[in-house]
């Protein structure tokens, strides 16, 4: 490296420090001092030289960035701020829906109607809105207000991160769709091809993660008229950025999300960041729509007691809260079982979490099975290692083996396989019949099952616990979370407040109050520039 850029020996800490923000997930690193001499490594921006690193001047001290982050970077901030500069009046007939629509909320209809009325009037939105605001309900909604009147269901497109997102999305809108427009049969048609076109970012622009491309850009336009981003905080910069070159400059957007949730598993935390640029004197001021009425927690007021103080960072409400619902069944939404590391073993959990692993385990069909499924997530702040999802989901399963009647266990799919419709993060359930055959099922998307043979299965895992990082996306009726250890780098408010969230019933807590304060003292890491 000193010999390639010619590098001073005083320079390449920084580089070996840059290095590591960027595998932490940041897109630049401020130095602490800057080198004096970065001979051919790196140049401000206004520099002609295209050195490999780009040097950046603030308030805030100097930063460092690789030219192509830099780049990638620019042009996404150039591409968002133009769509805000464009604005139109609505059609008052359109608007006059949109409040009827919207009449059910009763009082609480405000935030949703001017979520209607900002994609009505500009090319850009960011719907947010923490568990249980109804984000799909009003995305739903919009979707109904807007097909075939302002776009056509051909111009729309509905995707998400993840298929498993995508499935949810699909799903929830199905389930919509009849109450929104009724028994009139067009309308039904026009909203259920839109909501079957649901998919993942990667397939709509048809994306190369090896090399950050698409065939679609400026030349050849993404044929949309309408984007609608489901669960945008998990989209990483490389994604971003192709996405954003891919769309036709006329289209509308609009990102639905949760800013407060763990960022993506890629480089970035571009969601959050446009959420910050949204606020009073950024460049995106005025494109939030913020829903602030939590529907879900109302007969569950300790979770949502728990997620405000993850929410605002308070930590001296853990003390009251741990004190009262310690030990107890959770009847609020939350119990929490003290220990300062994680469950040694399955017999470390409470009885009912463990009557409804039994129920996936000796269920009476792959039906019923994945329903269970739906019941309960162990939540892991990590994969491997003593505490980790894959470890503890191998303890489960050990358990269970051997026992007459064991018929059913949970994967998790790894990788995408088209050929089989398969999707990174799917979850499944492997099933024995009582022959001795075994074959894995899934849900088809439509409101059934379908089965394969284990051998045609791309890549998969046991799935009795998983990480917070591959659940998210997803809904249980009850959740465990293992709190990561006091000190760990795993240890953010953004990762237990994801984790709790999943939950729609009860969330148990296992880990102590020191270490729970320490996650929501600790906000992301990531450091970004845009």
């Amino acid at each position: 490296m000193q010999d390639r850029w010619n590098l001073p020996a005083e320079t390449v800490s920084a580089v070996e420090s840059l290095l590591q923000a960027q595998s932490e997930g940041s897109t630049a690193c401020r130095l602490f001092p800057p080198p004096e001499n970065w001979g051919d490594a790196a140049a401000g921006p206004e520099d002609a030289r295209e050195t490999p690193l780009v040097l950046l001047s603030r308030e805030d001290g100097l930063w460092v960035q690789t030219r192509k982050t830099f780049l990638a970077e620019a042009e996404i901030r150039e591409s968002l701020a133009g769509r805000v500069q464009t604005s139109v009046d609505p059609d008052p007939t359109i608007l006059s829906k949109a409040r009827e629509i919207f009449k059910e909320f009763g009082k609480e209809a405000g935030d949703q109607f001017r979520a209607a009325e900002s994609v009505l009037r500009r090319k850009l939105t960011l719907l947010t809105g923490g568990p249980g605001t109804g984000k799909t309900y009003t995305l739903a909604r919009l979707l109904a207000l807007l097909c075939g009147v302002v776009c056509s269901p051909e111009r729309i497109a509905v995707a998400a991160p993840t298929g498993k997102a995508a499935d949810r999305l699909r799903e929830a809108l199905h389930q919509a769709i009849p109450d929104l427009v009724g028994e009139k049969e067009v309308e039904q048609k026009a909203l259920f091809s839109v909501a079957d076109r649901c998919q993942t970012l990667h397939r709509l622009i048809r994306y190369n993660p090896g090399r950050g491309a698409s065939p679609y850009g400026p030349d050849n336009p993404l044929p949309v008229d309408l984007l609608v981003v489901d669960e945008a905080s998990m989209v990483d910069l490389s994604m971003w950025h192709t996405l954003l070159r891919a769309l036709p400059a006329a289209a509308r957007l609009v990102f639905v999300g949760d800013p407060l949730q763990l960022e993506s598993v890629g480089q970035g935390n571009i969601f959050a960041a446009m959420v910050a640029r949204s606020e009073v004197g950024g460049y995106l001021e005025g494109c939030r729509v913020h829903l602030r009425k939590s529907w879900r927690f109302r007969d569950q007021p300790d979770i949502a007691r728990l997620a405000a103080l993850l929410e605002n960072g308070d930590t001296l409400g853990i003390a009251p809260l741990r004190e009262e619902v310690i030990g107890t069944a959770g009847n609020k939404g939350l119990g929490w079982i003290e220990g300062e590391e994680g469950p040694e073993s399955a017999h470390d959990l409470p009885k009912e979490i463990w009557k409804l692993l039994e129920a996936i385990a000796f269920a009476e069909n792959p039906e019923r099975a994945l329903a269970a499924v739906d019941e309960i997530c162990l939540l892991f702040p990590q994969r491997r290692f003593r505490e980790g999802a894959l470890v503890f989901s191998e303890k489960i399963q050990a358990e269970f083996s051997g026992q007459r009647g064991f018929v059913a266990y949970p994967i998790i799919v790894n990788r995408n396989d088209y050929t089989q419709n398969l999707r990174n993060g799917q979850v499944g359930i492997v099933w024995s019949s009582g022959k001795g055959d075994r074959s894995v099922w899934f849900r088809d998307g439509e409101g059934g099952l379908r089965s394969l043979s284990p051998a045609a299965l791309p890549d998969y895992s046991l799935a009795w616990a998983l990480t917070v990082h591959r659940a998210q996306g997803s809904e249980y009726a009850q959740v465990l979370v293992v709190l990561p250890r006091e000190g760990s780098p795993l240890a953010t408010r953004s990762l237990v407040y994801t984790a709790i969230t999943r939950a729609r019933q009860k969330v148990w807590l296992y880990g102590s109050g020191e270490a729970l304060s320490a996650a929501i003292k600790t906000s992301s890491r990531r450091q970004s520039l845009l």
